[in-house]
């Protein structure tokens, strides 16, 4: 009897850490979408950009980050945002992956970055878009790519 309700118990405690193994993959798969979906986006608001606003270079802050893939410019999301004819769902969901920090993609005005946010995006000569994730919730804070955080 005794055996039966430890192996019932074993089971139950099995079945509850698998389903909150599925809810984690879940919630980090929705996450990391939403990543890539925002990373798409602004690789195609960078270009839209230099293209709308006559300009061979891409819009940013002239600071810079060095991460795992080298040094890089940051993006001026205000710029992009007052420049690009998106849908406003679409500028609305950029400016909202910004991370608020120092050295961000509002630092020169006049929009304003999300507090809650963790990402700073990036770009090259070439138009290619990365990202830094800032903060302590970050898995890494010197590497391009979704860091199991969102926004």
């Amino acid at each position: 009897m005794v055996k039966k309700v430890v192996l019932t118990l074993l089971g139950i405690i099995v079945v509850a850490a698998v389903i909150f193994s599925i809810g984690m993959c879940a919630f980090t798969d929705k996450g990391s979408a939403s990543y890539t979906d925002i990373k798409k986006s602004m690789g195609v608001a960078v270009p839209a950009y230099a293209l709308q606003a006559h300009s061979a270079s891409p819009p940013t802050t002239g600071e810079t980050v060095t991460i795992d893939k080298g040094t890089f410019d940051i993006i001026d999301i205000c710029k992009i945002v007052d420049t690009v004819s998106f849908e406003p769902e679409v500028l609305d969901a950029l400016l909202l992956s910004c991370a608020d920090t120092t050295h961000d993609n509002c630092e020169l005005g006049p929009c304003s970055c999300n507090t809650n946010a963790h990402y700073v995006w990036l770009v090259d000569d070439e138009l290619n878009v990365y990202s830094t994730c800032v903060g302590s919730d970050c898995a890494d804070n010197n590497e391009d790519g979704y860091q199991g955080v969102w926004p």
